[in-house]
Parts: structure tokens; sequence; C-alpha cells
């Protein structure tokens, strides 16, 4: 008899992300900065090129997962491990003091935005620069899936398993 064909299989490979600079978010952080926290680090690629543009630049990284956290450590000068926004509402309190801040894809994952952007204000320089990102909920694609019927999780991207919110540029502001 003959075997019956196999179904069809598709592999989905996510790469970190944090591994690739953002130009999009590197061109906003001020040439003049000196001290930046980036909340969510990643791997670091992002903060790590601003290093490169400016190697007066002290970058300090929060990243809850180890495993990225230890590949920013080569690149950043200070990786602390754990949930962003506890770090920095610590480092805040122990008068520690930033002129920039990253948040790149970070907000939506947070359990409490507005804690962060708190503990970044207390640990604010005058005149600091914040650079966040979110994801645009209103995407082509995402409106497509949603009149589909569809808004299926992934393990990246626009439709994140792991983002707890969503965010609309009332909200932001």
């Amino acid at each position: 008899s003959a075997a019956s064909p196999e179904p069809d299989v598709f592999a989905l490979v996510v790469q970190d992300a944090s591994n690739s600079e953002r130009p999009e978010l590197l061109r906003r952080i001020p040439a003049g900065a000196r001290r930046l926290l980036d909340a969510g680090c990643g791997s670091g690629a992002t903060s790590a090129a601003l290093k490169r543009r400016d190697g007066r630049l002290y970058v300090t990284g929060l990243e809850i997962d180890p495993r990225a956290a230890a590949r920013a450590a080569g690149r950043l000068d200070r990786v602390i491990v754990g949930d962003a926004a506890p770090l920095l509402a610590a480092l805040a309190a122990a008068g520690e003091r930033f002129d920039a801040f990253l948040m790149g894809d970070v907000l939506e994952h947070t359990a409490d935005p507005v804690a962060l952007l708190a503990a970044a204000r207390a640990a604010s320089e005058p005149g600091a620069t914040l650079v966040a990102s979110v994801p645009n909920v209103a995407h082509l694609s995402i409106v497509r899936d949603l009149l589909l019927g569809r808004f299926d999780p992934a393990p990246a991207g626009l439709e994140d398993a792991g983002h707890l919110r969503w965010f609309t540029r009332g909200f932001l502001a």
C-alpha cells in the first residue's frame, strides 16, 4: 500500500530582535547624553551602537532574561538582571541619575508601565530624554488578521504572546 503523505510541517524560528540595532531609536538619543538607562536592554545591540557612536556614554542595562543579560554584559558598562520597574526605583533611591532612557518595546511587557515611567522620572537628570517605542495595534497586519477573525499570539512581533497591554497615542501622552 502507498504511504499516505505527511502533513506539511512548518517551523518558526524566532531570532533575538535585541541582537539587532534599532536605527529609528538610535537617532532619537541626544548625541550629548552621558548616562543612559536601557530598560529591557535584551542583548544590548542598540545601546552598544550608541556607545560606539560616543565612547563617553555610560550605559546601564536592565534585563529580565538572564541569557539576554549575559549577552548584553559583554557590550554595555553594567547590566542588572531583574524586573525593570523595581530595579530602576532602587537605582533612583540610591541617588543614581540618568540623562537618557531607552525603552524599546518594553512598556507593553510590564505589569505596571506607569511605575516604570515614574521610576525613570525619579532617576532623571533635569532635561533628560526618554525614547520609548510600543507596538502599533492599528498596524495593517493586525487589522487584516482581525478582519479574518484571527489574533494569534506569536513568540515575537506585533502579536507577541508576552504583551500584557496595548497603548494608544492618547494614553502615552
